[in-house]
Order: structure tokens, then C-alpha cells, then sequence
């Protein structure tokens, strides 16, 4: 009977050393990529490895690494620290924990980095401009709901921001830009802000499963080019002084 309890034992650790070393090829077996994903360069194991490149949307994401959480593991959640983009090349950087349990998928204390131009193209609302300038972020957790999230507590920060657009003639320089990401019953939402010297925003956004809502007010500041004030009439309803009031939603 002894011979059997060490017989069984040693089969038991050799599985161990087996799931421990299983290639991340192999876990990527299990887990195909979406349709528009495409990996390239995959090393390691499933526990800590590496991918060297991503294609995702027309996007690339360069040198994404991750370590597993084995400890979340007991509690029925697998969960990843990430790294990724961080040389000049990558389109886009991010660096945190994400994970998915039975309710779903969620993230701690992420962090991302992308151009103005490519977060353009991933927001759900249509802009009509080009945006430059770059976009941080970092979201201290946030979990899966419906349509979008059941809690989401995050900030975005808009650098060197400017807007681009034929009817401007050149490039309009604003503020350094924030917004405050939250969830309402399952929306995105975010409480917009700037440094009140050129457009004065003070709104929100709130994004639902198809619709989208804006609203809030703008206070031109000193900056704000003067030629510029007739045009506002087309985005903003005055409401006297130097106030203007910006309210519109639609659909995607």
C-alpha cells in the first residue's frame, strides 16, 4: 500500500511540473485570440510569458508580458500582471492586473498610455475632429456589467491636447484636459474638465449599450481665439455672458 501512496504521489508532482511548464503556445490553444487580434512571437509558459507583438483593430501592442497570479487561483479567479508597449514603437502601453471570475472580467490598478489620434478611433461616441496630443490614464478597479460595468473608478488625462479639423485652418491648442470615470447603472461615465484657459469645459459623458449623452457648459477663457466665437453657435447654445451651453446625444 505504501508503494502505491509514493507511486501516486510522484504522479501528482510530475502533473504539477507538467501544468507548471505547459508552453503559453499551448494555453493559447484553449484561448483563441478574436477574430480581429493576431499574436506573434509567443515565449514562455502559461504561468509568465510573453508575446511579442499584437495586432488588434489596426493597433500594435509590442513586448506584452504577465505573470499569473496563482494565489487567485484558490478563490476562483485568474488573474494577470501585465506589461506591455513600453518602448516608442508600441501604438499603445499598459501596465496592471486584469483577471476574470464567475462574474466576470476586471481590472486593478491599470494604467495605458495611447495617442490622442488612436483613442479617437476606440471611443464608442463619433468624433468628427482629429485630436492630438496624448491620452493617460489609470483605472483603480473596475468589473464587468451590464451593458459595460458594474463599478468603475478611474482617471484620464489629456496632454498637449489640440484638435485638427478643415474648418479650423490649423491645429486649436487647448488646456490640459481630465476626466473622472465612474459607473452608473452599467454606463460609462465621465466628468470632463480643463484649466479653463481656452474652452472652459465642465460636462459629462455618459455612454450606454447604444446611445450616448453629453451635456454641460463651456466658458471660453483668454486663450480661446477669438475668430472662433461665431462657430460656437454650432456646437453650443449661449446662455449670456460668456457662457454656452452644450447638451446633444445619438446613437452608434
Amino acid at each position: 500500500m505504501k508503494r502505491w501512496w509514493l507511486i501516486a504521489g510522484a504522479v501528482v508532482l510530475y502533473l504539477i511540473f507538467v501544468v507548471v511548464s505547459l508552453p503559453a503556445k499551448f494555453g493559447l490553444w484553449f484561448v483563441p485570440a478574436p477574430q480581429n487580434v493576431h499574436v506573434g512571437g509567443v515565449s514562455g509558459t502559461v504561468w509568465q510569458g510573453h508575446i511579442q507583438v499584437i495586432h488588434w483593430q489596426g493597433k500594435i501592442i509590442k513586448d506584452l508580458h504577465w505573470d499569473m497570479n496563482v494565489a487567485a487561483l484558490f478563490g476562483g479567479s485568474v488573474e494577470l500582471d501585465l506589461t506591455a508597449g513600453q518602448d516608442m514603437t508600441s501604438d499603445i502601453a499598459i501596465s496592471g492586473v486584469a483577471g476574470t471570475s464567475f462574474s466576470g472580467w476586471y481590472v486593478e490598478n491599470l494604467t495605458f498610455s495611447l495617442p490622442a489620434s488612436i483613442a479617437a478611433e476606440l471611443s464608442p461616441m463619433p468624433i468628427q475632429v482629429e485630436l492630438q496630443g496624448q491620452v493617460d490614464g489609470t483605472i483603480e478597479h473596475a468589473s464587468q456589467g451590464v451593458p459595460w460595468c458594474s463599478e468603475l473608478a478611474g482617471d484620464v488625462v489629456w496632454r498637449n491636447p489640440a484638435v485638427a479639423a478643415a474648418a479650423l485652418g490649423r491645429p486649436l491648442q487647448l488646456d490640459e484636459t481630465r476626466a473622472k470615470l465612474s459607473c452608473a447603472d452599467g454606463d460609462l461615465v465621465a466628468a470632463v474638465e480643463d484649466d479653463k484657459r481656452v474652452l472652459g469645459l465642465a460636462l459629462t459623458a455618459q455612454v450606454g449599450q447604444q446611445e450616448f449623452s453629453v451635456s454641460g457648459t463651456m466658458e471660453p477663457g483668454p486663450g480661446f481665439p477669438q475668430g472662433y466665437i461665431q462657430a460656437l453657435m454650432f456646437v453650443a447654445t449661449p446662455q449670456g455672458g460668456n457662457s454656452y451651453k452644450i447638451e446633444f446625444d445619438g446613437t452608434f
